[in-house]
């Protein structure tokens, strides 16, 4: 770590930023494209209390680290357009900024899309955050290998037909099973678990009533490890 810090001359900022992003003192590159969009989109205007200069002063030297670490698609999330224009929104209000978030989020071709068999909650278990993280870096793997072309207009079939084969196959994280199948075994032990609503009809398992979930399932469902651990609790 200390010698990526040295390719820097904003020493202060640069300790700040990898305290925050591989507290552990990993190296930069254990990081996912997607886990800087959610820093510099998400996690620096809400979490940071920082004004608009340290904003800036934040992301150009994060921007600085990943490219000397060899990491250019990240690095180019600091320096983009869509980065600005995100920050700015956050500063204008809350709403706007949580919109703009989203907005530049969901563009992101490194964000696992929606599949027939799989529609991403908005609060995640562990083995669907784990299953969410590690297909966010094949997606970025392929992206940079030239597998998907995301200017291409089939792109977001391309990238559907990605994400449905992934998850369907197994898997060396997952112990050789498919994603899939430990993210359904998991949301069908929590449906089990959370309490049943007196005055209506049970919902299926396909139907996870996340918010009414005990306190202590909530604590679990944080605990997941990893930089992912962030975004399973800050993520709106």
């Amino acid at each position: 770590m200390e010698e990526v810090i040295t390719l820097v001359a904003d020493k202060s900022m640069a300790q700040r930023l990898l305290g925050w992003l591989v507290p552990d003192g990993a190296a930069l590159g254990v990081l996912s494209a997607a886990e800087i969009e959610r820093f510099c989109w998400y996690e620096l205007p809400r979490k940071w209390h920082a004004d608009t200069l340290e904003q800036r002063r934040a992301v150009a030297v994060l921007g600085d680290l990943l490219a000397g670490a060899g990491r250019v698609r990240a690095a180019a999330v600091c320096t983009s357009t869509i980065t600005a224009q995100v920050l700015e929104a956050w500063q204008c209000s809350e709403e706007a900024g949580f919109a703009a978030y989203r907005k530049a989020a969901g563009a992101s071709p490194t964000t696992p899309p929606d599949v027939p068999e799989l529609s991403w909650g908005q609060v995640m278990g562990i083995q669907e955050a784990l299953a969410r993280a590690n297909l966010e870096r094949r997606l970025e793997q392929a992206l940079d290998e030239g597998e998907l072309a995301p200017e291409a207009r089939t792109f977001p079939a391309a990238r559907r037909r990605f994400a449905q084969h992934w998850l369907t196959t197994a898997q060396p994280v997952f112990d050789g099973r498919a994603p899939l199948e430990g993210v359904r075994r998991e949301r069908r032990e929590l449906w089990a678990e959370a309490p049943r609503p007196s005055a209506a009809p049970c919902s299926p398992p396909s139907c996870l009533p996340w918010r009414n979930l005990p306190r202590h399932l909530w604590t679990r469902l944080n605990r997941c490890g990893g930089c992912w651990s962030r975004s399973v609790t800050a993520s709106p």
